[in-house]
């Protein structure tokens, strides 16, 4: 920086003259740098200096601190100077806007000394040695400024030229990670460096319990309560919010004013829209500043970071339907083996034997043919009989591959005739509500109906229900739900799908079955509080 001797400003200058000068004209001094300000084309600064509040008292506290440098007190001009320059820098302000002031400043100076020479005897005029002393006043206040803004601006510029490299730095190691624990870790680590804040973490909305109770574990510094109101808040409105300096919950948008706060927090949105996650930005309860680049940054780290959890859901997705694929396909082996050993057997035992039977009495009425006619009537009768029995088990057995009455009559009559069967089976209560008809897909039928088979299957085996409440109903637009309720002891496994490892090829096979169809396939279920599946599929593939 460049080294003056402030005693040579003012070594030939009468001083006194000068602040005599100034303090009369001071108040005029102000009003004309306005005026002056106002006639130029509006720019940022001008319009601050000229109209906010806060701008007009800055504009009083530069005049008045001319007056102290010519008052002797050159060191507050200077300083004044200064911080001024920093401030302008931080709040980015253009350094040639900020001139124009300067220079109707220097505009209206020259025009009072002119007027005041032109009026005044030579005892008050203002000599050249007095315009000298001024004009050094205004240049080397004007070097500071432009020095302390220079300055601040590449301090400034350097700072956010870091922060992009540490952004750059936690994408380069943040994308190869999937493991949930592994981001969030990363993802504290990466807000440090970047905004130099402490205690970043991530705590679901959803409230798995394994991470949300070590989110709450890591807010023991936060203000109590704070967790629970700032989630209702963003669930209620899935915008971002922030506790302020006073410790108000507010909006943290691009329309915030707000520079200092408590605490951010900004939901994460995966790629289904869904807030999977709140990303809480604090420092161990001190306020911090964000300015208007350090929101948008944050913004895009947390962009960023929605985009890797995406990543990471799917990957665990992707590993658990691979491992539940294999494991379905091993059952299925097993299953197809046990039907086809079932199959054999139900023929073996029913339409083997009755064909058996039906050819000995065949043979028996070619015997009595002429010999005893009342006794190959009954045996006749016999023969129907037992044809007919044989062709009601084939059809049972067709049935169970592939229910005719769904081809013919449609899934309400196929599902009323299997709840039918179920009734009468178990002697449970069950209750249908469905329409009268329903038009849909044979593939969405076929679905729904072995969905409806399995489930009542499983209740029978496994729910110590008494009774069962069914209901198939459209949905919204060209959807259809299907809803299958008991009162029984509800699932002992979990149902979730991260659990779905335990649960059993029945269930396997009924959420593939929906998800095949292009719907979701949900369970609800409390120990001893019943069970309620819900498969929602489109009526249309």
């Amino acid at each position: 920086m460049i080294r003056i001797d402030i005693q040579e400003i003012i070594a030939d200058a009468d001083m006194e003259k000068l602040s005599r000068f100034f303090k009369d004209h001071q108040e005029n001094i102000y009003q004309l740098i306005r005026e002056r300000l106002q006639q130029r084309p509006l720019t940022p600064y001008k319009s601050f200096i000229s109209e906010h509040p806060e701008g007009q008292k800055r504009s009083h506290a530069f005049v008045r601190a001319f007056q102290e440098a010519l008052d002797g007190r050159l060191e507050v001009l200077f300083e004044d100077q200064r911080q001024i320059g920093y401030k302008r820098a931080v709040e980015g302000y253009d350094l040639e806007d900020m001139f124009t002031y300067k220079m109707a400043f220097t505009d209206v100076m020259w025009s009072l000394i002119n007027s005041n020479n032109v009026s005044q005897d030579e005892s008050g005029l203002i000599s050249f040695n007095d315009i000298k002393a001024i004009n050094h006043l205004i240049n080397y206040s004007n070097f500071l400024l432009s020095d302390s803004f220079l300055r601040t601006r590449d301090e400034i510029i350097q700072h956010r030229r870091n922060q992009l490299q540490e952004l750059h730095r936690y994408a380069a190691s943040a994308v190869s990670m999937f493991k949930r624990e592994e981001l969030r870790s990363c993802a504290r680590q990466g807000i440090f460096n970047i905004f130099g804040l402490e205690g970043s973490y991530i705590a679901p909305i959803a409230g798995h319990d394994d991470d949300s109770k070590e989110g709450r574990l890591a807010s023991g510094q936060l203000p109590p309560g704070f967790i629970e109101a700032i989630e209702l808040r963003v669930k209620q409105t899935s915008k971002a919010m922030a506790i302020d300096v006073s410790g108000a919950m507010i909006g943290f948008d691009e329309e915030t004013q707000q520079e200092r706060f408590q605490t951010v927090c900004i939901p994460i949105h995966t790629t289904n829209s869904d807030a999977t996650v709140l990303f809480i930005v604090h420092d161990k309860g001190r306020v911090f500043k964000l300015q208007r680049f350090d929101k948008n940054l944050l913004y895009q780290f947390v962009y960023f970071t929605g985009a890797l959890l995406s990543n990471s859901l799917m990957v665990s997705e992707l590993a658990g339907k691979k491992e539940e694929l294999h494991e379905l396909t091993g059952k299925l082996i097993s299953v197809q083996e046990e039907e086809k050993k079932k199959i054999g057997a139900d023929i073996h035992d029913t339409i083997t034997q009755a064909l058996t039977a039906i050819g000995y009495k065949a043979l028996v009425c070619q015997a009595l043919v002429n010999k005893d006619l009342p006794r190959l009537e009954q045996e006749l009768n016999r023969l129907v009989h037992d044809i007919n029995g044989a062709l009601k088990k084939a059809r049972s057995i067709i049935s169970e591959l592939r229910p005719k009455i769904l081809d013919d009559l449609g899934i309400v009559t196929a599902l009323h005739q299997a709840i039918s069967c179920f009734k009468e089976d178990s002697g449970l209560a069950v209750s249908f509500d469905c329409p009268e008809t329903l038009n849909i897909h044979p593939d969405i039928g076929i679905a729904l109906y072995r969905i409806c088979q399995e489930a009542l299957r499983n209740i029978r085996k496994h729910a110590r229900a008494s009774q069962v409440d069914i209901s198939l109903n459209t949905i919204r637009q060209n959807w259809l739900s299907l809803k299958i309720r008991d009162n029984g002891r509800g699932m002992v496994t979990d149902p979730a799908p991260k659990s779905k490892s335990h649960s059993g090829i029945g269930l396997l096979t009924m959420r593939e079955r929906a998800e095949k169809a292009g719907g979701q396939f949900v369970i609800e279920s409390k120990d001893m509080n019943g069970c309620q599946i819900t498969v929602t599929v489109p009526l249309k593939l």
